[in-house]
């Protein structure tokens, strides 16, 4: 029997005297029970998400948020399986691709969110122009996946290959930390013009000029909007700071380079990463934007309006339902 002078993922396939875990990147094996639960948990967030979409057609948060649910799964299920044979390359390429791309997808469903909030609420109170607000909001969380998924692919390429130390390895490397940095800072300029938006409507409202908007509007007809726009309005801002979170700790993680002790240490991993992730998806699964955004609601075929008066109708006797017309055709109960 050959002796392996330096054990790598080119010549160890398998665990082995020679080809012991502790050469392997991360440097012990992942904890089974924890990556079973986050891989079930996961799961059945995506199906949930799946019955949501159905129900209430929310088409461009479900696309994001399926992708993103979907690499949660496999990047989980990698590691489970890298629990068996850490030196498993597809494995490994699987749980550095999926766990890197997984959070940016998630980040641009809330931005979805945001988005058709500002327009909910109105977009006189934004500092854009309305034309600005889908590139700003969602189109940056597009360049920052790009950006992600090239340096992702080239980094698990060459990371357990003999080119890991190689300048292909490191542009990879560096791809993958300023993605994840181009998506702090877009999450950061997201979030201070939500936090705008929310001083200057509580100032117009404050002085009693507050501008009539479809929010507004639905607000007048049920107090119940107000109540379940806000919920959803601190919920969905409680997500997007869970996916910064596990985007700051990302960036400290790639920082080191592979095999750093960052890396190294799963509880990290588990608290920083995987239940951030499980917190901002249960978010949105829980209070889905079907349930608790009207205007959400309103890119399917029913309207606000709708949506209320089938809620009501146990309660309610149809003579007693009111409908108001929107300027725009929509219809509000």
């Amino acid at each position: 029997m050959s002796t392996i002078e330096q054990p790598g993922y080119g010549n160890c396939h398998a665990l082995s005297d020679q080809c012991s875990v502790e050469y392997t990147i991360y440097g012990a094996l992942f904890n089974l029970p924890a990556m079973l639960f986050f891989s079930i948990l996961f799961f059945l967030i995506f199906l949930v998400q799946i019955y949501y979409f159905i129900r209430y057609r929310t088409t461009s948060f479900s696309i994001f948020i399926f992708l993103g649910s979907a690499f949660q799964i496999l990047g989980s299920v990698s590691r489970v399986a890298m629990h068996f044979n850490p030196w498993n390359m597809f494995t490994l390429s699987l749980n550095i691709c999926c766990l890197l791309w997984g959070p940016t997808f998630v980040a641009a469903a809330i931005s979805i969110c945001f988005k058709n909030m500002l327009h909910y609420a109105g977009t006189q109170y934004s500092i854009l122009r309305p034309g600005l607000i889908p590139w700003v909001f969602v189109g940056t969380d597009i360049v920052s996946i790009c950006i992600q998924g090239v340096g992702g692919i080239i980094a698990a390429v060459t990371s357990g290959s003999s080119n890991s130390g190689s300048s292909l390895s490191k542009v990879g490397e560096g791809l993958m930390i300023g993605g994840v940095c181009f998506q702090i800072a877009n999450m950061l300029v997201t979030a201070g013009i939500m936090l705008s938006v929310w001083r200057r409507y509580q100032a117009a409202k404050k002085s009693g000029d507050v501008a009539s908007s479809r929010y507004t509007q639905d607000k007048e007809v049920d107090s119940a909007v107000q109540k379940r726009f806000t919920w959803f309005a601190i919920v969905a801002a409680v997500a997007f700071l869970c996916v910064i979170i596990r985007c700051c700790y990302r960036v400290a993680e790639m920082a080191g380079g592979w095999a750093n002790q960052i890396m190294r240490n799963e509880v990290a991993f588990l608290v920083l990463d995987a239940t951030m992730m499980a917190i901002a998806l249960l978010a949105v699964t829980i209070f889905h934007p079907g349930r608790s955004s009207p205007e959400m609601r309103n890119k399917n075929k029913q309207s606000t309006g709708d949506v209320l008066a089938r809620e009501k109708s146990g309660n309610e006797s149809s003579d007693s339902e009111l409908n108001v017309v929107a300027g725009d055709g929509r219809s509000f109960v």
